[in-house]
């Protein structure tokens, strides 16, 4: 008997080349993910100074509204964000002249603000008279109608 081995056609640059660019891709791919969930979290129109914020409160006599996230943002706290951002919530913000901040913590929740504002879990909402007394507060994960019906006590009266 006649054994014939069958060998693999040879390697080609080619081959080699596509195989070099998939890594790269997957490499772009992967580092592009890991810089997107370790950067902070933004709203439009949301300051990041709590101070001023409650300053300009207490001048104008406008709630202040605090979103307190960890320093690298978790996925409940982009959720969050995200029906934040909805146009019924930015009507119900606009509305109640509302003034949004967004405060990022530790995680250890060892910070001077967390400990003043009793902050247990992240995220947590907030909604702060201009006397500085805290009215509402809700920990972790918010649906978007409860964010404006509930939480912010929001009613859109017929005009």
């Amino acid at each position: 008997m006649n054994d014939q081995q069958t060998s693999s056609p040879p390697k080609t640059s080619k081959d080699h080349r596509i195989k070099i660019a998939f890594l790269i891709v997957f490499l772009v791919a992967a580092a592009a993910i890991y810089m997107v969930q370790q950067r902070g979290l933004s709203i439009s129109g949301w300051g990041d100074n709590l101070q001023d914020a409650l300053k300009q409160a207490k001048a104008e006599a406008r709630p202040v509204v605090v979103f307190f996230v960890k320093s690298t943002p978790s996925a409940i706290a982009r959720e969050n964000a995200k029906r934040i951002r909805k146009k019924g919530n930015r009507k119900a913000l606009k509305n109640g002249r509302f003034i949004p901040v967004i405060v990022e913590l530790s995680t250890s929740l060892d910070s001077e603000t967390a400990r003043r504002y009793k902050i247990k879990q992240l995220p947590t909402l907030m909604v702060i008279r201009s006397d500085g007394t805290e009215r509402n507060r809700h920990e972790g994960e918010i649906g978007e109608v409860p964010f404006r019906g509930d939480f912010l006590e929001y009613k859109d009266t017929p005009r």
